[in-house]
């Protein structure tokens, strides 16, 4: 029989697979509390800890867990990997919060303190992330070198999911320093495996750089179809609408319609992806942008829009209007930081155990992203509101409606429109299920643990939210199967 911090923590990578973060966090919390009296169990947990917390955007609570980690790295029985292993994962966090030379110093260390591991993933890591953080300083030549000893650790470990990764920025690097055979090449292979592992999002970057390809060669027809392909796959998963990807649409785009003397759309673009880089703290892309933005500056001539968009234009507008309106409802309120993003993300993953089509899955992803839209306009009815607002956006009625009813209650004391059970679209359930939970395990007035806020789920089912949806809800985060065997 499996002792229970085994138990813990095998049924917290589960549930960090199934995309259900807050109850991989309250399994790997138990896993961390039985780990007092041993000092390398409790770095892992320490780890694992940090994992769940950069994967919700809680950006100091995962810094604290791997600074709590690094006090146990020189006692009795620590090996090899797990410092190593804390080095990447400092380098990783300080590379996503925008600080690409403390991310390298980070990674350099790691490979410093690896002459005794040999576990090929775990080397393929640190090269991988060297490469990323060396692309964001322009340093190209290390970052080749990084990116060739990422391919070959990865090639060598048979693991095609981070292989892609690498590819990726090998194609970048080709791409920056002009050789576009051999970035197309990488690119496309990196495409192929991004897409053979169902890693969307890697795709529409392969994507987008092919489109930026496409436009150093002047074929700008075939950039913006290539970038017309990324945007269809971040307009199929809300999820996946990510802000860098994003941006780098925008330039993409910005840098076409520069070359079709488009002053008007060109600014617009490029303002954007300035913007969105800034945030980032995507310095390289940043300026580039800017620089960009200066020769359309340049332009003779009013910045005059064209009176008609293509529809690649009124797809990446769309993206844009979500974020930016993302943007205003945290600046309303700081506690729904990052809330439209999770309850998109749980409502999809409910979606997708419920078995839902494609469609009806974008549909909910999309509702959820904007389900509070609304609340800009400081309205105390904001599902009304939001259906207005959102009306602007031409999504489908599905998404309006469960944009409208997702403050409903199932037995008809809920707003607008009292409706009772079944009435109530059932993206509009989803939402408001995944709406409370992340306020019960999310919000600042009562970040209660899963097992504590499944108790409250069940009380409300029947009463506010649908008692099957919670009951599914519920049979979505069993893994007594996958951690007993």
């Amino acid at each position: 029989m499996k002792a229970p911090s085994d138990l813990a923590r095998e049924a917290g990578a589960v549930l960090l697979k199934r995309s259900l973060p807050v109850a991989a966090r309250e399994q790997w919390t138990v896993w961390y509390e039985l780990t007092v009296k041993h000092p390398v169990e409790r770095l892992r947990a320490c780890n694992a800890l940090g994992l769940v917390a950069l994967t919700q955007q809680d950006y100091a609570t995962a810094r604290a867990y791997y600074e709590e980690a690094c006090r146990y790295k020189d006692e009795p029985g620590v090996l090899s990997e797990d410092r190593v292993k804390i080095l990447i994962n400092l380098a990783h966090l300080a590379y996503t919060n925008g600080d690409a030379a403390k991310a390298r110093d980070l990674a350099v260390k790691a490979r410093a303190a690896c002459a005794d591991v040999t576990d090929g993933v775990l080397l393929g890591r640190i090269q991988l992330t060297l490469s990323a953080a060396t692309i964001a300083d322009r340093q190209w030549t290390e970052a080749r070198s990084a990116a060739l000893e990422a391919r070959r650790s990865f090639a060598g470990a048979r693991r095609t999911d981070l292989l892609a990764h690498a590819l990726t920025n090998l194609g970048l690097i080709e791409l920056e320093e002009g050789h576009l055979e051999a970035a197309e090449e990488q690119l496309l292979m990196a495409r192929e495996l991004h897409l053979r592992n169902l890693d969307h999002l890697g795709a529409a970057h392969d994507f987008t750089e092919l489109g930026r390809l496409q436009f150093r060669r002047g074929r700008l027809t075939d950039a913006l179809a290539a970038g017309s392909q990324a945007l269809d796959i971040l307009l199929a998963d809300a999820s996946l609408l990510d802000r860098a990807e994003v941006a780098r649409l925008s330039l993409l785009f910005g840098a076409v319609n520069l070359a079709e003397k488009r002053k008007g759309p060109a600014l617009n673009y490029l303002n954007r992806a300035a913007a969105y880089f800034a945030q980032l703290g995507y310095t390289r892309e940043w300026d580039e942008a800017n620089q960009l933005t200066r020769e359309a500056l340049a332009l003779s001539g009013p910045a005059r829009r064209q009176p008609e968009l293509s529809e690649q234009e009124r797809q990446l507008n769309y993206l844009t209007a979500v974020l930016d309106a993302t943007d205003d409802i945290e600046s309303v309120d700081e506690a729904l930081r990052g809330h439209s993003e999770r309850v998109a993300s749980l409502a999809l993953v409910i979606g997708r155990f419920l078995k839902f089509a494609p469609q009806r899955l974008t549909s909910l992803g999309h509702a959820a992203r904007l389900h509070d839209v609304g609340k800009v306009a400081g309205d105390q009815h904001h599902p009304e509101t939001g259906e207005r607002v959102a009306h602007a956006f031409l999504l489908p009625d599905d998404c309006l409606a469960a944009i409208r009813h997702h403050h409903e209650h199932v037995d008809g004391s809920g707003e607008p429109d009292h409706l009772i059970g079944d009435d109530i679209p059932e993206l509009a359930r989803i939402i408001a299920l995944a709406d409370a939970y992340d306020h019960l395990t999310v919000g600042r007035e009562q970040n209660l643990l899963h097992t504590q806020a499944m108790v409250v789920l069940q009380q409300q089912a029947g009463v506010t939210l649908d008692h099957r949806l919670v009951t599914a809800f519920e049979s979505l985060h069993q893994v007594r199967k996958e951690v007993e065997v």
